[in-house]
């Protein structure tokens, strides 16, 4: 009915109309081709890639059970250098955001990890035995998203300089296992005092990684010898001297609150990555 040439809607027709699933899921599955598919579903759903102050991770690190960090990881390192992986991460990012993004387990893409998924409540969803970690596992991967979703693809064994600039990525996003994992061929190759530099970086990187998991004892030691590392040292160019200090002051945090340490360290206080912006990314 209308008023004055205004038309009134009432509850019963807004009721009616499709939703936003509805909608994106009928353009969805009018794509014939799969990479359009994908591509529908990417600037839908996924979340937006953001400036690197907004990256930077305020909040405490989410933790996994080693079975889904694994996982999780091995696709996100991948998605730094394949585009099959990173537009699996993308798909992994934007099911666990809205899990009817998708409907079918075999229209996740082929890098993405389908057998931890199933077809559950019209979506898709972390498998049940997995269930009570669906929350740490969409924020561990909406976090990696955010990290790397506009960052141009790398070569499968890029220069450490690009490598760096990686690591920061994902260590201001808090996924400090994966700066292990990325680093750790680096220093396997470097000699002298570069080998050490990295050697320092991938401790600090684990050492903020066991504080996560509550391991007090363990963030100690490697945070302590990672300063010692890193301290005065430059690696590519870089000063790591300003990293060194402030990973030191958390150090300094975690052994002054003695048991009170894990439940009360102050997140906020971990330093960014060694200027990074010196590096084209």
């Amino acid at each position: 009915m209308s008023s004055g040439g205004a038309t009134v809607m009432t509850w019963a027709r807004i009721r009616a109309w499709p939703s936003l699933t509805e909608i994106m899921a009928a353009l969805y599955w009018s794509c014939a081709d799969k990479r359009a598919r994908h591509d529908v579903l990417a600037r839908t759903y996924a979340p937006r890639a953001d400036t690197r102050s907004a990256r930077h991770t305020r909040s405490p690190p989410v933790t996994l059970p080693l079975p889904l960090r694994n996982r999780l990881a091995e696709l996100i390192l991948e998605s730094l250098h394949d585009p099959e992986a990173r537009r699996g991460l993308e798909a992994v990012a934007a099911v666990c955001s809205d899990p009817r993004a998708l409907t079918r387990v075999a229209d996740l893409p082929e890098r993405a990890p389908r057998d931890l998924f199933e077809e559950r409540d019209g979506g898709l969803q972390v498998k049940s035995g997995w269930r009570e970690h669906a929350a740490e596992f969409r924020e561990r991967s909406r976090r990696a998203w955010r990290a790397i979703a506009d960052r141009p693809l790398d070569a499968p064994e890029a220069p450490l300089g690009a490598t760096l600039a990686a690591a920061a990525r994902l260590f201001d996003a808090g996924l400090y296992y994966e700066v292990h994992e990325l680093l750790e061929p680096c220093w396997m190759r470097a000699e002298g005092g570069d080998r050490e530099a990295l050697q320092g970086l991938i401790q600090i990187a684990v050492g903020f990684q066991h504080l996560a998991n509550g391991n007090a004892a363990g963030a100690r030691g490697l945070l302590a010898d990672g300063c010692a590392k890193t301290r005065g040292r430059q690696l590519h160019g870089l000063d790591l001297d300003p990293f060194a200090r402030a990973a030191r002051a958390c150090l300094d945090q975690v052994v002054s609150r003695g048991a009170a340490a894990i439940p009360d360290f102050d997140w906020t206080a971990v330093p960014r990555f060694p200027n990074t912006h010196t590096f084209k990314e």
